[in-house]
């Protein structure tokens, strides 16, 4: 998928009117019923933040977790990238009235399937929320967040666990599992992810795994056999040395 297709479809994907109804059907039922016990892949990622100087959110959203960021006082300064342009004014407007100013906030336009414009070594942490599967490719994207982290920085990254128990399930009777309730095929996920593979891909671009979970409904249950019972991976990893080329 091109940068500019790209562009194209997540612009229309998240348009300021698009109605989001979740998961639909039996599962979609017991979702609804269950959501009070659910923990969120955004303040599961927050929580894993250790603070420091910079932060950058690659494909913030609408801006929850550089929002709650600087409601803890984690960072000096919040910055955050974003495909889709209706998407980063959406985030500025969320951050504004969730933590009352703009102050050191620094949004933009940006892909992780290029080159983005910070120096090397620019940031404290990296927070990579839903996006490594929407990139064209997984191996370029972790190179750069690796260029971008200072040397012990931190990344924490949310993906989905394609081995989930009912996308096992799926494949065992010839359906094709879904990753995503979003439009298009499959929410426009190109790419798909283990627990094992996960770590092998960061480990192998200079990062140390620090933590491996699952969030969802009734994490503390998911995390009893995360590969089999979480619907997604975070991860909590270490720069340790630079990517090899």
């Amino acid at each position: 998928m091109s940068q500019s297709y790209s562009k194209k479809f997540y612009e229309k994907m998240y348009a300021d009117n698009r109605v989001w109804n979740g998961p639909q059907g039996v599962l979609g039922f017991f979702y609804k019923s269950l959501k009070r016990f659910e923990l969120h892949r955004i303040p599961a990622a927050v929580s894993l933040l250790t603070g420091g100087k910079r932060i950058l959110d690659i494909g913030c959203g609408n801006g929850g977790l550089l929002s709650a960021a600087k409601n803890l006082n984690l960072f000096e300064e919040f910055y955050g990238i974003d495909l889709a342009e209706v998407v980063v004014r959406r985030a500025k407007r969320n951050i504004k009235e969730k933590t009352g100013n703009l102050n050191n906030v620094y949004l933009k336009t940006g892909s992780l399937d290029s080159k983005l414009d910070f120096k090397n070594g620019y940031f404290d942490s990296i927070t990579c929320v839903a996006v490594l599967e929407h990139i064209f490719d997984p191996y370029f994207g972790i190179k750069e967040i690796n260029r971008l982290l200072k040397k012990n920085g931190k990344l924490i990254l949310e993906i989905p666990n394609l081995v989930w128990l009912p996308r096992r399930l799926s494949v065992l009777f010839g359906i094709l599992p879904i990753t995503a309730e979003e439009d298009g095929w499959d929410g426009g996920h190109l790419h798909y992810f283990t627990f094992k593979e996960t770590k092998r891909l960061l480990e192998e671009n200079g990062f140390k795994v620090n933590y491996m979970g699952a969030t969802g409904i009734f994490p503390r249950i998911r995390n009893l056999w995360p590969s089999l019972l979480g619907g997604n991976i975070l991860v909590k990893a270490t720069k340790k040395s630079n990517a090899k080329n």
